[in-house]
């Protein structure tokens, strides 16, 4: 199985362009794909040409074309799209042609109309390199509006930013984009191609397997389909293998198919409910071969827009991958790999530190660590009756505990390891932001916690 068409697609339809560029070089990407097609474009439509495909050599022919209003400037200029590319649309401005002019000028953006008219050419300094057509432009006898659009909730240009949520409300509207358009192109005839090389090229026979199956337990849950008979259903298959197996065990052929997939694996950003996969069959085939075949079909089937691709592939063994990455998915465009020598020299770093710390006095070694010696609690200082002394307005037998003098200036810098105090607050709030006490104040009988901090 290789699940790879639906990301390889997105990957190349990553875009590229600025949205300060203008929309005519994204009509010239579409063309590259366009000028790959079949010959008639226009045959069973009532249009002659497409918008994308008239060039200095039209001049002087009659065309007619169909598609949507782009842009519209001053009542003189109409740009005409469709799925092919643009061309610009001169409005007559006399008044024979009164009745044209209203039905261009009046049209709303985006409603579907039909020209016809004279292919001529754009006056001196007005010619756009930037745009395929951009030597041409349509003089227009006769316009017809085929529908008109309401107002719509966003402008159909690449340059507009739009959310994902409102395009995919919108999804008619944002198919209508040129980089969505190159991506169905892209997409059909990467399949197309793939198709080609297998049938044609390899001897593969194209097969369609049932898409209501039964059920077949595997990795991810399925989707189960009621049926109109009681107690039973359909399951939508997983993947086409166990179908596309049994053929292969009544000829000894080669079959492929572009299947659909469904698993249900819930609302997870990495999943998807339903994808399409390219799943490939051989006989008396093996690793190196179904490689090759591999490489073959992607570097066929490749863009000729894009850079070719290098056959072969970098390979890499199982266990190589997670000796040096840790997984079995690398991702070698970085080149992080896992080193033993960190390994080792951090075993190193942690023996040296233990050994270390075995000699310092107050550490003591256990047999599962370093452990610092317990340190018995400091005795506190018991007030006999005799030294309480009564308090103000109380009577006999209430008491309080002397008030503490304040520290002496050259007591309170007697050791280096007390910060300097500061007014208005107390003591103890500066002592906390200490690792430890200091052994100085370890040993004092009175309340440290409760002296005001003497004026600087």
């Amino acid at each position: 199985m290789f699940c790879w068409l639906s990301r390889l697609c997105g990957e190349l339809s990553t875009p590229t362009r600025r949205t300060t560029q203008l929309i005519w070089s994204s009509a010239a990407r579409s063309m590259v794909l366009s000028s790959q097609r079949i010959p008639e474009l226009s045959s069973f439509v009532a249009r002659t040409n497409t918008c994308g495909e008239l060039r200095s050599s039209h001049l002087g022919q009659e065309v007619t074309l169909c598609g949507w209003i782009q842009f519209r400037r001053q009542n003189i200029f109409l740009v005409l799209r469709d799925f092919h590319g643009l061309v610009q649309v001169v409005i007559p401005q006399d008044e024979s042609a009164a009745s044209v002019k209203k039905i261009l000028c009046e049209a709303p953006m985006e409603s579907v109309v039909q020209v016809s008219g004279t292919v001529i050419s754009r006056p001196p300094g007005q010619k756009n390199p930037k745009m395929p057509t951009g030597e041409i432009e349509i003089k227009v006898k006769t316009a017809k509006l085929l529908n008109s659009c309401k107002k719509l909730p966003f402008e159909i240009k690449d340059f507009m930013k739009k959310t994902e949520t409102l395009r995919l409300q919108y999804r008619y509207l944002d198919l209508r984009s040129a980089q969505m358009q190159y991506n169905l192109r892209l997409r059909s005839q990467m399949v197309m191609k793939m198709r080609e090389y297998l049938c044609n090229l390899h001897g593969f026979v194209d097969v369609e397997t049932p898409t209501l199956f039964k059920r077949t337990p595997g990795g991810a849950k399925e989707f189960v389909i009621p049926s109109r008979e009681p107690g039973k259903f359909y399951s939508l298959p997983q993947s086409p293998q166990q179908i596309l197996t049994e053929l292969m065990l009544f000829s000894n052929c080669r079959y492929f198919q572009v299947a659909r997939c469904y698993r249900d694996e819930g609302s997870r950003p990495d999943r998807q409910p339903e994808f399409t996969q390219i799943d490939i069959e051989m006989s008396f085939v093996d690793q190196t071969g179904v490689q090759s075949l591999i490489e073959g079909l992607l570097q066929y089937s490749w863009p000729s827009d894009k850079d070719p691709l290098v056959v072969p592939f970098p390979s890499m063994p199982f266990a190589e991958a997670l000796a040096s990455y840790g997984t079995d998915k690398p991702d070698t465009r970085f080149g992080m790999k896992l080193h033993h020598k960190t390994l080792q020299d951090g075993r190193k770093r942690a023996q040296k530190d233990l050994r270390s710390q075995r000699r310092q006095p107050s550490l003591a070694p256990q047999a599962e660590g370093i452990y610092p010696l317990p340190q018995p609690p400091a005795p506190r200082p018991s007030l006999i009756r005799s030294q309480l002394q009564p308090a103000e307005g109380k009577g006999k037998g209430q008491c309080v505990p002397p008030r503490p003098s304040p520290l002496e200036p050259s007591e309170a810098n007697a050791s280096s390891e007390i910060p300097p105090l500061r007014s208005g607050k107390l003591a103890f709030s500066h002592l906390f932001r200490l690792k430890s006490f200091p052994d100085s104040l370890c040993g004092r009988t009175q309340d440290v916690s409760a002296v005001p901090i003497p004026s600087l």
